[in-house]
């Protein structure tokens, strides 16, 4: 079963991850490549906090929504299906050109199922002209669109809510993101985003990484999605908004050893640790990875988890 593991790793093809200092250009290539094992691992887990999103922006009671970093739509399938209001307008953008594939092959059997549900794709152009301040239709209008979270086509004032999840500690300019999100909403809209929390409650992301490196393994640089902690808030000030709330809650992965080590092991990074690693440490480390999981949480009854930063706020 390791060697299988490794084996998968190894065989993959080699995404070099994110920098330091990366380019917009960069980061579209990363997610590109790890779109199809991101949507098959890794994208469910992050529903949940979507659709705490949706609510507490009051994004169902809403004429207008947006949201950013949107995946191949999962969480926006499920909202635009149970939760959005009719005669509204719902923007879903992601900066990979293969994730916005995936919505465009997802939102079209929203439309053919449900009458109220009409779907369009967006150009940049398109977006740029269009006024989604008011809707003269009776449907829920979903549109798909292709784009940085940091450079966004919409006029000022067109949203009264917008959600991004899982993002924020992703892009290269957190601040700049957050002042697109304020441009865009209209005044006293809601913003709604989630990022990583503390490390110290986070042992999805930290085990792994911890027992790599007791076993003397090598990382390539990269940067640490956990760079954001403790500093949302002071972001969301600076960006222009008020009356800001922050709260933390877990998300629990209900899943043996084998299938959390595979769905870690499956994205670029570990991809990157197996190919410039000896394959002993590789080996010896997700045995430890296996024991020590079943130790901390199979035999005590527990799920593994990762911890969610949210922050909502007021334009």
């Amino acid at each position: 079963m390791i060697s299988n593991i490794l084996r998968r790793s190894r065989g993959a093809k080699l995404i070099q991850p994110q920098s330091r200092a990366f380019t917009t250009a960069k980061l579209r290539e990363f997610w590109n490549d790890f779109s199809d094992d991101y949507v098959k691992e890794t994208e469910h887990y992050t529903v949940p906090v979507g659709l705490d999103l949706y609510a507490l922006t009051s994004a169902h009671f809403s004429g207008s929504v947006v949201e950013t970093g949107a995946g191949s739509g999962t969480a926006s399938s499920i909202f635009a299906t149970y939760m959005q209001k009719e005669k509204s307008h719902f923007v879903t953008c992601d900066l990979s050109d293969t994730m916005v594939e995936k919505m465009e092959k997802r939102y079209p059997s929203l439309a053919s199922n449900y009458d109220s549900i009409n779907y369009s794709k967006l150009t940049r152009e398109e977006a740029q002209d269009m006024d989604f301040t008011d809707c003269d239709t009776n449907s829920k209008n979903i549109y798909s669109l292709r784009s940085s979270n940091e450079d966004l086509p919409f006029k000022d004032n067109q949203f009264d809510a917008y959600v991004s999840t899982f993002c924020l500690n992703i892009v290269n300019d957190p601040v700049k993101m957050l002042t697109e999100a304020h441009r865009i909403l209209k005044p006293h809209g809601k913003i709604g985003v989630s990022l990583w929390g503390r490390r110290s409650e986070s042992p999805f992301f930290v085990l792994l990484p911890k027992i790599l490196k007791k076993n003397g393994a090598e990382f390539p640089e990269q940067k640490s999605y956990f760079h954001m902690e403790g500093k949302v808030c002071e972001f969301m000030k600076t960006a222009g908004f008020k009356d800001i709330k922050n709260v933390q809650r877990l998300i629990y992965i209900n899943q043996d050893s084998t299938k959390v080590l595979r769905s870690l092991i499956s994205s670029p990074f570990y991809r990157k640790v197996a190919m410039i690693n000896p394959e002993e440490v590789m080996n010896a480390s997700i045995e430890e990875f296996l024991s020590t999981f079943d130790e901390m949480f199979t035999k005590k009854n527990k799920m593994i988890h990762f911890e969610a930063d949210i922050c909502v706020a007021t334009k």
